[in-house]
């Protein structure tokens, strides 16, 4: 199942998910209990939105109406707070949310940014800074998953998409 796929590849402890689908005939039968059964340590919220399959195409204002009800919005950098940041790559959207380090604030004054992002061995995404962060009381990075961090050495910006050994060079952003 494509879905059990994404949610297995993505790191969703601690965040709020909203379930929204569209179905056949049979409903959301046990979708919902797989799902909480796939990622129990992310917080679903009770409020589904799900419609029949005929009615996808004209359930746009009942989703929007739905995302009103749940108290989101409608534009991701609405909601963001002053120490969130977007990155935005293909299809994909992460939210990152900036320490209060030196670093995490000189990578803030250099937003918004528009840079070429390049793989990095298999659990990472790289980008170089023009100018060297001051890490001075940067937090070193703790290694876990979907960590923002700043390799000091090489001045670049990586995006941890898995597994990572500390490293004493390796500093925290977010």
């Amino acid at each position: 199942m494509a879905l059990l796929s994404f949610l297995e590849a993505n790191y969703l402890s601690n965040k709020d998910v909203y379930l929204f689908c569209s179905h056949g005939t049979g409903g959301l039968t046990n979708s919902v209990q797989i799902i909480n059964e796939a990622i129990p340590d992310a917080n679903i919220s009770e409020d589904t939105f799900d419609c029949y399959e005929e009615e996808v195409l004209s359930s746009k204002g009942d989703i929007e109406a739905w995302i009103d009800d749940l108290g989101l919005t409608h534009d991701v950098q609405d909601a963001l707070s002053d120490r969130q940041i977007a990155v935005r790559f293909d299809d994909y959207e992460v939210i990152y949310e900036l320490n209060d380090s030196s670093a995490a604030c000189d990578m803030l004054a250099k937003l918004p940014l528009s840079i070429k992002v390049e793989d990095y061995s298999i659990n990472e995404k790289i980008f170089y800074t023009e100018t060297m962060l001051d890490v001075s009381d940067t937090p070193l990075a703790a290694s876990s998953v979907g960590t923002l961090a700043y390799y000091e050495p090489w001045g670049d910006v990586v995006f941890f998409y898995g597994e990572y050994d500390k490293n004493a060079s390796l500093f925290e952003l977010g």
